[in-house]
């Protein structure tokens, strides 16, 4: 734990509107919104605007930068690429049961050793990791009290992971849907979990 600094007190995490590859394995495939998407995102602007953020950062791949410009901030978006999603590299557009018919001796790798596992062809679990967690000290050291992400589903979860102090192997254990905000309460590296798929209607 960081004391006698200055630090971000929450943290929200933004996944972007749904895209066509909806329930595909889509990471650094550079998709745009959808009609439902741009729906998605116009829906939970106003609960964004309320929370008046002090500073915002966006993935670089356009599903997030679109949802950046829908939602019409009034701060600065930086845009980072440690925010990508991870490659998935030829598994890119595929459905899980395609990839576990076609390619089952990778998916017994990806379950019995996830940190290790290297998507063929894309990015290794364990650069993923790293990128993120350089992320998170990076952004750990800013005196802004309240940050948004812009981001991706797997961001997300590793964030909740991270700061929730679980074994970020566990990122499937939360479902984190497109268009909606998930919150955090900071205390230095921890947090506690505030929302989740927070601006569900119905």
């Amino acid at each position: 734990m960081f004391t006698g600094i200055a630090m971000v007190a929450s943290l929200y995490l933004l996944r972007h509107g749904k895209t066509a590859l909806a329930g595909k394995m889509v990471g650094s495939t550079d998709i745009e919104l959808e009609s439902e998407g741009i729906a998605q995102i116009r829906a939970i602007r106003p609960l964004i605007h309320a929370e008046q953020f002090d500073r915002v950062f966006c993935s670089t791949l356009r599903r997030c930068r679109q949802t950046a410009e829908i939602l019409g901030l009034d701060c600065e978006v930086v845009y980072d690429d440690a925010l990508k999603e991870v490659s998935f590299g030829r598994w890119e557009g595929m459905d899980f049961s395609e990839i576990e018919k076609q390619e089952p001796d990778y998916v017994r790798k990806w379950v019995n050793n996830p940190e290790g596992f290297c998507f063929p062809e894309g990015e290794c679990r364990a650069d993923f990791i790293c990128r993120l967690e350089g992320f998170k000290k990076t952004i750990l050291t800013l005196e802004d009290k309240k940050v948004l992400l812009i981001t991706h589903g797997g961001v997300i979860r590793h964030f909740i992971c991270s700061f929730l102090d679980i074994d970020v192997n566990n990122y499937l254990l939360f479902q984190v849907r497109e268009g909606l905000l998930t919150s955090l309460a900071c205390f230095g590296e921890k947090g506690v979990l505030t929302g989740l798929n927070k601006g569900m209607t119905g």
